[in-house]
């Protein structure tokens, strides 16, 4: 009789507090153990769940250990990840997140959230899950509560399984006896669950352990981004100001190998003096437009003034020196050698520095988000990252809930911010959801918890559909040159490199130089002839300045991609025509024919860059360029005639009123690049502002081409 009399006493201690909970409990308690995951959701299980005065909903885990109706492929679904915000912890099946953005796309849409999973979780349901049921759309949920706190600390460590609870590794008991019945009375009883609780009243709270973060951490870790962010425009600055001095003490490091070449040269020119003039080619090899390089050798001659052209002639006549003596002098083979070396760490720190130096701060989340992203690329996906605030960040009001004073939490909106930009740098869709809940307010979490109610879940729901129905984020190029690309050559190698040979460019009155792929052409006025126009066939990655004194063509050449541009003078057109055999551009003016650009439009950017061009660099025109003893005259005014670069709204719009910023801007020198507009970014060698494209956005005007991971339009 007694041990029946205390059967139906604990039968009816069960009963009751069953009534008094609603046969709810306040904790998933079907987990079971996963070797990688710390814990996964028992297939088919479900519970009544409820706590404090919030209202008791049903949870149902499908086949495939997921909330919800069983998982199937499907062609075009999503594929929601995240933690217990994304599963739905006090609202029913069909009041998640996930299962009211199903109603609102009209697609399959799967939630693969889990309580206890962190960011690693995320990404490894993704992987498992994608692959599994052709998912195009990834939406990932960043819960501001934990999981910046729970990247670094995978799950396995931070969860293990007690007779299905997950329960805090601090907490799990090492080892536990196991009897008949024991699952049934520790999981499922609620009088059970009710003496175990009133045991361990004196129990560390989870949020005092330390595998858990708080509030306060929230706030510490924003006042230290902000930090950050004042420390990365300072280092944006050192790294600018660093990368300037390392070119300019490369520069010098070069200018030392020429020097040292010309030492080796001193020799031969005695011999080039007694054939060729009375001046020091390799003084004048060096020397700029206007430019007093030496004297004529008699006491009573007057200096010589450089010009382009007897520079152009130095340089041609000092390598010939060169391969004249290569190989028979060991030194100048070295020294040739350094130079040579020399020059391709200048070009590569220059390549290096194609584009500013961000004032980034990325969020502690990137490397995740980098990893995710390759996935989706892997994959075929789109991917939503969402950034999930806390309840008292979203209103203050939530503050009286937890016995509170209100604490100003909008700096920790920061944490957010950063996450939405690493994940649009990266070329995902990213979504702050503070506004979002902000709007369903009053009503959008749980009375006493964090966790969103029915109407947070619906607000939630309808700002990632409305993220999704919009275009993802341009992707941002990646810094550097691609494969065989190189930064646009500056005005000193423009100058001291001899010509290339292009038929016809002589008779036209045009320079023709060609360094690593790009060709300049450079035509100047010839009596009452006057460049008036030149036109490129096709848009693309080339650079035009037509001033009253010259017109100058920048292009670069890729094998086997003919090039036609239309040249044009006061008295006549020809067309420019490069074409590839064998690997080999063919180049050459055609015939002239009759003007079709008789004059030259008014251009006041370009005008502004001669201006500039004439109070910065100076170059002046000398007269005499017979080399006649007696005939040299004073250098006149400075000119423009070698002028180039971009008259770019990006350069203008920075520096128009400084000529020096304003010409290394359009001259892509990268120490004053352009500002760019929205949807544009610092690209090509010529090193200005192009709009980016993707398949989502394509170009307004000309192609959308592949560029260090982005698009560009040219």
């Amino acid at each position: 009789m007694g041990i029946a009399g205390l059967l139906v006493g604990l039968l009816v201690a069960e009963a009751v507090f069953h009534l008094r909970d609603d046969g709810a409990f306040p904790h998933v308690n079907f987990y079971q153990d996963d070797a990688e995951l710390g814990v996964r959701l028992r297939p088919g299980a479900s519970m009544r769940f409820g706590f404090q005065d919030n209202p008791v909903t049903d949870i149902h885990v499908n086949a495939q250990g997921y909330r919800g109706n069983d998982f199937s492929e499907v062609a075009n679904g999503i594929l929601v990840v995240g933690d217990s915000q994304v599963f739905g912890l006090g609202v029913n099946d069909d009041e998640t997140m996930a299962a009211q953005l199903a109603e609102l796309s009209g697609r399959t849409v799967l939630n693969g959230g889990v309580p206890t999973y962190g960011p690693a979780e995320y990404s490894a349901v993704a992987a498992e899950l994608s692959e599994a049921y052709g998912i195009t759309t990834l939406v990932y949920v960043v819960n501001m509560s934990n999981d910046f706190f729970e990247d670094t600390r995978p799950n396995l460590e931070r969860h293990r399984v007690w007779d299905g609870w997950a329960v805090r590794s601090e907490l799990a008991p090492e080892s536990y006896t196991q009897f008949p019945g024991r699952e049934l009375l520790f999981r499922q009883s609620h009088a059970f669950y009710a003496l175990r609780r009133l045991l361990n009243q004196d129990a560390p709270r989870p949020s005092l352990l330390p595998s858990e973060g708080t509030w306060q951490d929230l706030v510490a870790d924003s006042e230290a981004l902000t930090r950050d962010h004042e420390a990365a425009e300072e280092d944006a600055e050192r790294q600018s100001e660093e990368a300037r001095l390392e070119r300019q003490r490369i520069a010098r490091t070069v200018a030392d190998a020429a020097n040292a070449v010309d030492e080796r040269l001193r020799r031969a020119e005695l011999e080039a003096r007694a054939t060729d003039g009375f001046y020091s080619e390799l003084e004048l090899a060096r020397g700029h437009p206007g430019d007093i390089v030496g004297e004529l050798g008699a006491e009573e001659s007057r200096e010589l003034g450089a010009t382009a052209a007897l520079i152009r002639r130095a340089v041609r006549r000092r390598q010939a020196l060169i391969d004249a003596r290569r190989e028979q002098d060991p030194e100048l083979a070295q020294a040739l050698e350094t130079q040579r070396q020399l020059r391709a760490t200048q070009n590569r720190l220059r390549a290096e520095s194609a584009g500013p130096v961000e004032a980034r701060v990325p969020s502690t989340l990137e490397p995740r988000l980098q990893a995710l992203r390759a996935l989706a690329d892997d994959r075929g996906m789109d991917v939503l990252v969402v950034a999930l605030p806390l309840d008292v960040l979203v209103s203050s009001d939530e503050w009286a809930k937890y016995g509170e004073s209100p604490v100003d939490m909008e700096p920790t909106r920061a944490l957010l911010r950063d996450l939405v930009a690493s994940a649009e740098h990266l070329g995902m869709r990213g979504l702050d959801a503070t506004d979002a809940l902000r709007a369903a307010e009053p009503g959008a979490f749980l009375r006493g918890d964090l966790h969103m109610t029915a109407k947070g879940q619906r607000a939630l729901a309808e700002a990632v559909h409305a993220a999704l129905e919009s275009p993802p984020p341009l992707r941002s190029p990646e810094p550097g040159m691609p494969e065989g690309r190189s930064v646009l050559p500056t005005y000193a190698e423009w100058l001291h490199t001899p010509e290339a040979t292009v038929r016809g460019s002589s008779a036209a009155y045009c320079e023709t130089v060609r360094i690593r792929e790009w060709l300049r052409v450079t035509c100047r006025r010839r009596g009452r002839s006057r460049p008036t126009a030149v036109a490129p066939a096709a848009p693309g990655e080339s650079l035009v300045l037509v001033t009253a004194e010259a017109a100058d063509y920048i292009v670069p050449l890729k094998a086997g991609v003919d090039v036609r541009t239309e040249f044009h003078w006061t008295d006549r057109s020809q067309t420019l025509n490069i074409t590839w055999n064998e690997g080999a551009p063919t180049m050459a003016f055609s015939e002239r024919r009759a003007a079709e650009v008789a004059t030259r439009v008014d251009d006041e950017r370009a005008d502004r860059l001669c201006a500039c061009h004439r109070e910065v660099i100076r170059e002046r025109a000398c007269r005499n360029h017979n080399e006649r003893y007696g005939e040299w005259t004073e250098c006149g005014e400075p000119i423009c005639e070698h002028a180039f670069g971009a008259a770019s709204d990006g350069c203008f719009n920075a520096y128009a009123d400084d000529c020096a910023a304003l010409l290394r801007c359009t001259r892509g020198e990268g120490s004053s690049p352009p500002v760019c507009s929205e949807g544009e970014a610092i690209a090509g060698g010529i090193r200005q502002c192009f709009a980016l494209c993707d398949e989502a956005h394509p170009c307004a005007e000309g192609t959308c081409v592949p560029w260090q991971g982005s698009g560009i339009c040219l």
